[in-house]
């Protein structure tokens, strides 16, 4: 081989050599960078610890708080439910109370031969004693005024006819106005 082909031989594993070089060379700095780079994200990290166990910290406060929370409301829940227990109960109660009141007051109507009825006992309100408001009150079995009512439909009651405490039975409404037992 001549020496022109010795020089091209030489000259490419020069540039070889030389390429590898530069090669290493840019590992370590990029090496070099690296290192550099990890020392100032571990002092970050360092640096954000204390942060972090507060956080860590807050978070449990936070589901502290939460349970205490809870536990009141289902304290307060469980109250609900008991008050509401309670007021249906006296619900319940004062409804019994009130149809009790109204049962007395209607059979007193039924019994009083100055207050007029209808044909369940109730009071016709606006007639008879104490009245006075001077519209002719609705039958509501017949959907008719009262004294129509009375006019064309009721024989004469009996217990308007017969004397307190004479034993008598009215036979239209099975009324016995004997004497309380």
């Amino acid at each position: 081989m001549d020496t022109k082909t010795w020089w091209i031989i030489i000259a490419i594993l020069v540039v070889i050599v030389i390429l590898v070089l530069i090669a290493m060379w840019q590992g370590k700095r990029r090496a070099v960078a690296r290192r550099e780079e990890v020392r100032e994200l571990r002092g970050q990290a360092k640096g954000n610890e204390t942060t972090v166990a507060e956080a860590g910290q807050r978070a449990a406060d936070a589901t502290a708080a939460a349970e205490r929370a809870r536990a009141a409301a289902d304290a307060q829940e469980e109250k609900a439910r008991k008050l509401e227990a309670e007021a249906e109960f006296e619900r319940n109660a004062a409804a019994a109370i009130e149809r009790d009141h109204t049962e007395t007051l209607r059979r007193a109507d039924r019994l009083d031969p100055d207050t007029p009825t209808d044909r369940a006992g109730n009071r016709i309100q606006g007639a008879g004693a104490g009245g006075g408001t001077g519209e002719s009150p609705i039958d509501p079995a017949t959907g008719r005024p009262v004294e129509e009512a009375v006019r064309h439909d009721d024989p004469p009651r009996a217990d308007k006819l017969a004397e307190p405490g004479s034993g008598d039975v009215d036979d239209a409404t099975g009324d016995d106005n004997g004497p309380e037992s």
